[in-house]
C-alpha cells in the first residue's frame, strides 16, 4: 500500500509543511552538480547571481523576460526533482536565462520555459491537483474560511521561516482550496490518530522537496 500524505484539515494555508526539506533539496541539487565535474563549480554561485541579475532588472524594466521568479519556479524548482536533468540545467538553461537577462530583450521569450521540465501543448488550466487537494478540505464556514489576506501572509510567512528559495512560488494550486466551491461526496473526516488492524511499512525521502520525510514519520507514529 502506498500512503502520499497530505493534511487536508487547512489545505489552504499547508502549503509551508511541504517546503520544510526543500531549501536542503537544493543545496543536495548544486553539491551533487559540482561533484560530478560536468558543470560550473559552484552552481549556486551562478544561480545566486542569475537571480540577482534578474531581479535588479525585472526593478528596472517591468517587461524583461526572465524574472526571478521564472528562474526558481521554472528553472530550479521543477530541476530538482529530476537528477537526470541537472547537467540540462547547468550548462543549458541557467546559461540561456543569463544571457536573456543580460540582454533585456524579449527576442527569445518564452525559450526557457518550453525548454524546462515540464511543458504542455495546451494553454488550457488543469484543476486535477486542486480537485483532489480542495475536495477534500473541510466545508467553508464562516468560522473556517481562509482569505486572500491570509494566504498572501503564509506565503510571506513561509519564505521568511521555511523555505527562502521557493516560499513565494505563486501561483499554487493548494492556495485555491480557499476558494473551491466543491467538496467530494465521500470525505474521511477523522479521525486520523487510528491505530492500525496490521503493521505497514513506511518509506520517506529524507529530502524530498514535497513529499517530506515528516509526513511518513506522522503516518508512522498513527500506528
Amino acid at each position: 500500500m502506498l500512503i502520499d500524505f497530505q493534511d487536508t484539515t487547512n489545505a489552504s494555508t499547508g502549503w509551508p509543511a511541504q517546503l520544510t526539506s526543500s531549501d536542503d533539496a537544493y543545496k543536495g541539487f548544486f553539491t551533487g552538480c559540482a561533484l560530478t565535474g560536468d558543470g560550473p563549480l559552484d552552481v549556486n554561485a551562478h544561480a545566486q547571481d542569475l537571480l540577482n541579475a534578474a531581479h535588479s532588472a525585472e526593478t528596472a524594466n517591468a517587461s524583461v523576460p526572465i524574472t526571478s521568479g521564472i528562474v526558481r519556479t521554472q528553472i530550479l524548482w521543477d530541476g530538482i526533482y529530476v537528477p537526470s536533468e541537472w547537467i540540462n540545467i547547468t550548462n543549458q538553461l541557467l546559461p540561456q536565462a543569463a544571457q536573456e537577462v543580460q540582454s533585456e530583450t524579449l527576442a527569445h521569450h518564452g525559450q526557457v520555459k518550453r525548454a524546462g521540465m515540464q511543458s504542455s501543448n495546451s494553454t488550457a488550466p488543469t484543476y486535477t491537483t486542486i480537485a483532489i487537494l480542495c475536495g477534500d478540505a473541510p466545508d467553508r464556514t464562516h468560522a473556517n474560511g481562509a482569505t486572500m489576506k491570509d494566504v498572501f501572509e503564509t506565503v510571506i510567512s513561509t519564505t521568511h521561516n521555511v523555505s527562502h528559495m521557493f516560499g513565494d512560488v505563486w501561483p499554487n494550486p493548494i492556495y485555491t482550496c480557499a476558494f473551491w466551491p466543491e467538496r467530494a461526496v465521500e470525505r474521511y473526516t477523522g479521525p486520523f490518530n487510528r491505530t492500525l488492524a496490521n503493521k505497514i511499512l513506511v518509506v520517506g525521502n529524507t529530502y524530498d522537496p514535497v513529499t517530506l520525510f515528516i509526513g511518513a514519520k506522522t503516518v508512522a507514529d498513527f500506528g
